[in-house]
């Protein structure tokens, strides 16, 4: 490409559009960049396991570290996109590349970098509630009624996870570790960008928005009152873009620009697998059983009633997850 243009992300700007319009296609998760000028053939995964390893973990780890499948889009995005491969919707990794690239002009390895630590929640932190900005149920979608208001434990949950975490970004920009402090950036875009589809629905009822057409689960309840799977739909993903550009202003404020300027410029190695584990001590917490327990809640919420004890919304009204303040106020000053 012999153009005088420096910065990768024109380019990726460019690609974007003509995969959008059909003309290329191209491994977006590959390290090794390839275009296409036809759909190549989807290549499936080859299931080995490795000594000491269970078979499931490693079936989830083939699919979280895939790397040359050839395919123009990315599976890992909503909250379970990586299990259900919804292949033509943007998920975590898209919405976090085209953020840091077109609102912030990070350098192309910085950005795979948050991009890969903004699915990994859904890995390491499946059962944590607040990582995917829910309210937390029994399995019957029970809620205490504590957390009914929206100044309660699960928005206060949701706030101090993310402090938490960028407080983490900036000691490892203190610590000259700017591959780590954008690896935690990442892992933080994940609640930020479940804020904008799941606004604090319970996992019961995301299992029925997600698993159940009415005839299965409730033929009483009308077919329009079922929502629909909200990492399916196409403007919370816009809407997730909205939020993450607001939450990394308020994360550049706090960490401040030093900081901000090493993340931004930074252009090393990715991490590895290990790497990850290794230093935030990440544990793996998606388990087939894990998966199974939430896949049947959705039973469960189809034969509860519809009280506001069942379905929960942080932000109520569509105005109101419009509101930039209101979204805002959800996360705080991401400082204690």
């Amino acid at each position: 490409m012999e153009s005088g243009i420096d910065d990768i992300s024109v380019w990726f700007d460019l690609f974007e559009e003509q995969k959008n319009k059909g003309r290329i296609y191209y491994n977006q998760e590959s390290n090794l960049f390839r275009i296409h000028s036809a759909e190549p053939e989807k290549k499936p995964f080859k299931q080995k396991t490795e000594p000491g390893r269970e078979l499931q973990q490693e079936t989830f780890v083939r699919r979280e570290s895939r790397q040359n499948v050839e395919v123009p889009y990315l599976s890992s995005g909503g909250w379970i996109n990586v299990l259900t491969f919804r292949p033509f919707l943007d998920g975590h990794i898209d919405v976090t590349k085209r953020v840091l690239a077109r609102a912030f002009k990070f350098y192309h390895p910085a950005q795979l970098i948050a991009a890969d630590g903004s699915k990994d929640p859904d890995f390491y932190a499946w059962t944590d509630d607040a990582a995917h900005a829910q309210t937390p149920a029994d399995a019957n979608g029970h809620v205490d009624v504590t957390n009914l208001a929206q100044d309660k434990t699960a928005i206060q949950n949701f706030a101090k996870w993310l402090t938490n975490l960028i407080k983490g970004v900036k000691a490892r920009c203190e610590s000259d570790e700017p591959r780590y402090a954008l690896y935690a950036l990442g892992y933080a875009l994940h609640a930020v960008q479940d804020l904008a589809a799941h606004n604090g629905r319970t996992f019961a009822e995301h299992s029925w928005n997600s698993y159940c057409p009415n005839p299965e689960c409730d033929s009483s309840r009308p077919k329009t009152d079922k929502e629909g799977d909200p990492d399916d739909n196409e403007s919370n993903i816009s809407l997730a873009e909205v939020y993450s550009i607001r939450f990394l202003g308020d994360v550049r404020r706090v960490v401040g620009d030093d900081c901000w300027t090493k993340m931004k410029v930074y252009d090393g190695p990715q991490l590895s697998w290990f790497d990850k584990r290794s230093t935030f001590g990440l544990r793996w917490s998606l388990s087939l059983k894990q998966y199974l327990t939430y896949r049947d809640a959705r039973f469960a919420f189809a034969k509860s009633s519809k009280g506001p004890e069942y379905r929960i919304r942080w932000l109520p009204t569509e105005a109101d997850r419009n509101d930039e303040q209101k979204f805002s106020s959800l996360w705080g000053s991401l400082q204690e």
